[in-house]
C-alpha cells in the first residue's frame, strides 16, 4: 500500500513544474509561423478517419478564482447569440475543404460553461454539429455542466440529441474553500442535479474536483470526498490546483491567502486517494478516479487508454478537431489553435478564413515520442517490442539514463523490453513521461513553461 511517508523524500527532485502532457508537443511549441496549406491539407485528409469533436463554449456567468481555462464573462445574451452563428461559419469553413463530411466518434462540449448557454442557443450548437459533420453509429456524446445554471429542460434537450456523459464541476463542497475562490453551490444543489440528470436519462455522470485550494484542510476534504461518495459519480478528476498567475491574473487574488505548499498537498491527494479507493473507485493514471465496471477503468485494465486536449478518453478516434475560441486541434501530424481573441475570432469566420493564429508540424519522431508519453500515463507500461524501431529512434544516452534514476528512486522497473512504473511511480508520472520530452528543456529556457507543479 502506497503511504504519502515514501512520497515526501522525492519531492524536491520530481515534484517541480511540469506539462500535463495532454499533447506532445505541448501547446507552448505552437507558433504563428506556420502555412495555412498544411492546417488546410490536413483538415481535408481527416476525413478518412473518426475524429473527437471538441467545441469550446467559453461564456461563464462569474469568475471562479481558481480556474485558469479561456473564459469569458458576461451576461449580455447578444454575445453567446453571435458567437453561436459564429460558430456555424466556422463549421462551414471546415467543411468546404473535405469532398464528404468528418466522422465523428466523440462530441464534447466544453468551456467556459455549457450550461449557461440558452437552450436555443444550445439547440443550434448541437444542430450545427449534425450539419456539418457525420456522427458514426456509436458516437459519444460528453458536455460539462456548471450545477448553478444546469436546469431540467436543458437536460432533456441533450438527452434527446443524444449525450449519455456529464461532467459536473464541484471542486470542493467546503463553505469556507467555495467563498475563497468564488464559487458557491450546495451539496444539495448539486444533488438535485445529479437527480435531474438521472431522471432525463444521463448514463455517466463525472465529477471534478480539486485538491490545493486556500482553505482546504485534511478534514475538508474528507468531508467533501464523503458527500461525493454519497453521491456516486461513475468517474471523477481529482486535479492538482494549477497556480499559473502569470497566465490566469484572477489568481492572485487567491495569493493573499496560504496556498497549501507541496507536502501539504501531498496529504490532501492521499486523504481524498484512501477514502476514493475504500468505496470501490480505481485509480486511473495520475488524477482521475473512476467505479470498476467505467470505461476509464475497463481501458486502463486492457492498456488501452488514451489521453488528448480533453484528458484521459476511451475515445477511438484518430485526433481532435478543436471548434471555437482557443481551440486546440490534435491531427497527428500538425496541432493547431483558433485565435484566443473573440473579435478577431469573429472577424476571420465571417469572412470565410480559417480562425487559426498558431500551429505545430509534427515529425515522425515526434509522434512517436507522444505514443510512448501516451502509455506512459495512461497504461503504465512501455514495451518496445510493440513499438517496432520506436526504441531505436527515441531512446538515446540521455534517455537511457534517466530511466535508470528513475528505476533507483523506485519509480519505474527496467525490464528486458521496456519498462513499467511502479506503485510509487504513479505519483510521478508526469515526471516519467518528461524523460521522452525533447522540448522542456529550451521552452524552459524561453520562459515559455508557464506549467504548473507535478503534484
Amino acid at each position: 500500500m502506497l503511504t504519502e511517508e515514501q512520497i515526501y523524500p522525492l519531492l524536491d527532485k520530481y515534484a517541480k513544474p511540469l506539462p500535463r502532457y495532454t499533447s506532445y508537443p505541448t501547446a507552448v511549441e505552437l507558433t504563428d509561423t506556420f502555412d495555412m496549406d498544411d492546417v488546410k491539407g490536413a483538415i481535408a485528409e481527416s476525413v478518412e478517419l473518426p475524429l473527437s469533436l471538441y467545441v469550446h463554449l467559453p461564456f461563464c456567468k462569474s469568475l471562479c478564482y481558481f480556474c485558469a481555462c479561456h473564459k469569458i464573462i458576461t451576461s449580455k445574451e447578444d454575445d453567446k447569440e453571435i458567437y453561436v452563428k459564429n460558430l456555424r461559419r466556422e463549421a462551414q469553413t471546415i467543411a468546404s475543404l473535405t469532398d464528404s463530411p468528418i466522422s465523428l466518434s466523440h462530441l464534447h462540449l466544453g468551456g467556459g460553461s455549457p450550461s449557461y448557454m440558452s437552450n436555443s442557443q444550445l439547440a443550434e450548437v448541437i444542430e450545427i454539429t449534425n450539419s456539418y459533420f457525420s456522427p458514426t453509429p456509436r458516437i459519444q456524446r460528453s458536455v460539462e455542466l456548471d450545477p448553478r445554471t444546469t436546469n431540467r429542460d436543458q437536460l432533456e434537450l441533450f438527452c434527446k440529441a443524444g449525450f449519455r456523459r456529464g461532467s459536473l464541476g464541484v471542486q470542493d463542497f467546503d463553505d469556507t474553500v467555495q467563498k475563497l475562490v468564488h464559487r458557491i453551490q450546495s451539496v444539495e444543489l448539486v444533488r438535485d442535479v445529479v437527480q435531474e440528470m438521472k431522471r432525463s436519462g444521463f448514463e455517466e455522470i463525472n465529477f471534478d474536483l480539486i485538491y490545493g485550494l486556500p482553505g482546504q484542510t485534511k478534514e475538508s476534504i474528507s468531508d467533501t470526498v464523503e458527500k461525493v461518495i454519497d453521491l456516486r459519480p461513475d468517474r471523477l478528476a481529482l486535479y492538482g490546483y494549477a497556480h499559473v498567475s502569470g497566465k490566469a491574473k484572477q489568481q492572485k487574488t487567491l495569493e493573499k491567502y496560504d496556498l497549501p505548499d507541496t507536502t501539504e498537498r501531498i496529504s490532501l491527494f492521499f486523504t481524498a486517494k484512501r477514502l476514493l479507493e475504500e468505496a470501490g473507485y480505481v485509480w486511473i493514471g495520475f488524477d482521475h478516479f473512476a467505479l470498476p465496471n467505467d470505461d476509464l477503468a475497463r481501458h486502463q485494465k486492457k492498456g488501452t487508454l488514451r489521453r488528448n486536449f480533453m484528458g484521459y478518453t476511451t475515445s477511438a478516434g484518430r485526433g481532435v478537431l478543436g471548434l471555437g475560441v482557443s481551440a486546440i486541434s490534435d491531427l497527428s501530424s500538425i496541432m493547431f489553435q483558433v485565435t484566443p481573441h473573440l473579435e478577431q475570432y469573429a472577424e476571420l469566420v465571417s469572412s470565410g478564413s480559417l480562425p487559426y493564429w498558431r500551429a505545430a508540424s509534427r515529425t515522425r519522431r515526434d509522434q512517436r515520442r507522444a505514443k510512448v508519453i501516451e502509455q506512459i500515463l495512461c497504461n503504465l507500461h512501455v514495451d518496445w517490442s510493440k513499438f517496432k524501431g520506436y526504441q531505436e529512434d527515441i531512446l538515446g544516452p540521455s534517455e537511457e539514463d534517466r530511466l535508470v534514476e528513475l528505476e533507483k528512486d523506485g519509480l519505474i522497473e527496467l525490464e528486458l523490453d521496456g519498462f513499467r512504473v511502479t506503485e510509487r511511480g504513479r505519483m510521478f508520472l508526469r515526471s516519467i513521461a518528461s524523460v521522452f520530452d525533447e522540448y522542456l528543456p529550451t521552452a524552459r529556457e524561453r520562459g515559455k513553461g508557464g506549467f504548473s507543479a507535478a503534484i
